[in-house]
């Protein structure tokens, strides 16, 4: 009797064990995300039917193959890492890519566990994440180019004021920590409102955009050229002294006064150069600039004053 009731409770569990087993591979085939268990020789032994939409092959042709025959960009050391982790702690949660049967590469976020049953077996859970990922890259594609817009000059292409002093105060403070010199150039084209009324202020814009284009293409690739405003610029000039920065600028002044700007031929401008110094504010330091342009500008333009 005794061992009657033994057989009934053994055939009873061994009947739920089933039904579970049942139930829980009907759950993982019918599951939204792909699926696929994976032995320890990294051949896959089982998968449903969601993985097979996702990488194109059907579960008879995955059955026939092993994990290296989907996962692309994985360098065995990489894989081995993996195998190691998930071992050691029971799960991981990574994103790799895997390779379609039409040849597409598609991003997937993996959820693998480490089973130890009959035989240790990976559980791994996938899921599709390309678009996902595809819209986060757009996004920060957009975002990169309304942070460049908002630090751009839109007629001239180059920096703007808040550009410019965003970089002139991590500049002071470069150049009062390591005593580094500093030194700004501020620029004016003479009699600019001349080329407006002369022959229109699409020509005034042509004319700007040339002399940005002309200027950036003579500057360091350290230095900022930034429009100040209407027809006013500003070089900062780091790591050169106010000798140096007079010198370049005279240079300048040369290179832009024989420029053909057709159709107003030449134009000219005025420099006023500074350095800065210890004591100076970034206000202080701009208003010595804008003296020692004054100065050009009083002394007959199309020439070089410092302060």
């Amino acid at each position: 009797m005794t061992e009657n009731r033994k057989h009934r409770s053994s055939n009873e569990d061994n009947t739920a064990q089933k039904q579970k087993e049942t139930r829980d591979k009907t759950i993982l085939r019918m599951a939204m995300d792909g699926f696929y268990i994976v032995d320890t020789e990294g051949r896959i032994v089982e998968t449903n039917d969601s993985y097979c939409s996702m990488i194109g092959y059907s579960s008879e042709e995955l059955l026939k193959m092993s994990v290296k025959d989907v996962e692309v960009l994985e360098t065995q050391e990489v894989i081995e890492k993996r195998i190691r982790q998930v071992i050691g702690t029971g799960s991981a949660r990574f994103e790799t890519k895997h390779r379609r049967k039409d040849g597409r590469v598609i991003d997937i976020e993996a959820s693998v566990n480490y089973l130890l049953e009959k035989q240790p077996r990976f559980f791994c859970f996938m899921r599709d994440i390309t678009e996902r990922n595809q819209a986060n890259e757009e996004l920060k594609r957009l975002n990169e180019i309304l942070v460049r817009q908002a630090a751009m000059d839109p007629l001239t292409g180059i920096s703007n004021r808040i550009k410019f002093n965003e970089v002139l105060g991590r500049e002071i403070a470069r150049s009062k920590r390591f005593a580094l010199p500093l030194s700004l150039i501020m620029i004016d084209i003479d009699h600019f409102k001349e080329v407006n009324d002369t022959h229109g202020h699409n020509v005034g814009d042509n004319v700007l955009r040339e002399f940005a284009s002309r200027v950036s293409r003579s500057i360091r690739k350290n230095d900022l050229f930034t429009r100040w405003g209407g027809e006013e610029f500003m070089i900062l000039v780091t790591n050169v002294t106010r000798s140096g920065t007079v010198i370049f600028a005279e240079k300048l002044r040369l290179e832009i006064e024989a420029f053909d700007f057709s159709p107003v031929r030449s134009i000219t401008c005025s420099f006023g150069v500074t350095e800065f110094e210890k004591n100076d504010t970034i206000d202080s330091f701009i208003k010595k600039a804008d003296i020692a342009l004054y100065r050009a500008k009083s002394a007959g333009r199309n020439r070089v004053e410092s302060s």
